[in-house]
C-alpha cells in the first residue's frame, strides 16, 4: 500500500476475540494491529464489538475502510441498514455518519486509518527517549549530530 508517498506493509494475522486494550464507544474495544509510524502516518485498529451493540451514530473527519474478521449485525450507514458477516467489506466517506448493531454475537471488525492524530515524531519517540548519553538526553543529540 502507498500514500503520500511512503510505502506501507503489513501482515494481519489474527487478532482475538477481544476484549481490546482501549476502551471505546458503547462499550466496544480496540487494539492497535498496526501503527502509526509517525504523528500522522496511517494506522489499523482492531474494534471489538459486544453482543447486543446498538452504538451510537457517530462520524469520522477522514475517509475510513474495513474489512469484519468475525461475527454477524447490522451497519448503519446514511440512514440504511446493511447487513455484515465475516470477509464484509466497509468503506466510508468522510463524514458518514454510520454505527455498527450486533444481536446474539459479538463481531471483530479491523478498521484502516489513513491519518493519526497520535504517535511518535523525530522528537519525542521510545528509542531516542530512552538514550542517554553523559548528562545529554535523546533529544537533544539529535541537535548535536
Amino acid at each position: 500500500m502507498q500514500i503520500d508517498g511512503h510505502r506501507f506493509a503489513f501482515c494481519l494475522t489474527d487478532v482475538g476475540g477481544g476484549p481490546g486494550a482501549l476502551r471505546y464507544i458503547n462499550g466496544c474495544t480496540t487494539t492497535a494491529v498496526w501503527g502509526p509510524q509517525l504523528l500522522g502516518w496511517p494506522s489499523l485498529n482492531a474494534l471489538f464489538m459486544p453482543a447486543g451493540l446498538q452504538q451510537l451514530e457517530h462520524w469520522h473527519p477522514t475517509a475510513r475502510f474495513g474489512l469484519v474478521l468475525s461475527g454477524n449485525g447490522r451497519f448503519k450507514i446514511r440512514d440504511e441498514f446493511v447487513e455484515f458477516g465475516p470477509g464484509s467489506v466497509l468503506i466510508l466517506d468522510p463524514g458518514d455518519v454510520h454505527s455498527f448493531h450486533t444481536e446474539n454475537s459479538g463481531a471483530v471488525f479491523v478498521a484502516f486509518h489513513p491519518d493519526s492524530t497520535i504517535g511518535p515524531t523525530h522528537q519525542i519517540q521510545n528509542m531516542l527517549d530512552r538514550t542517554v548519553s553523559d548528562t545529554i538526553s535523546g533529544s537533544r543529540l539529535l541537535d548535536a549530530v
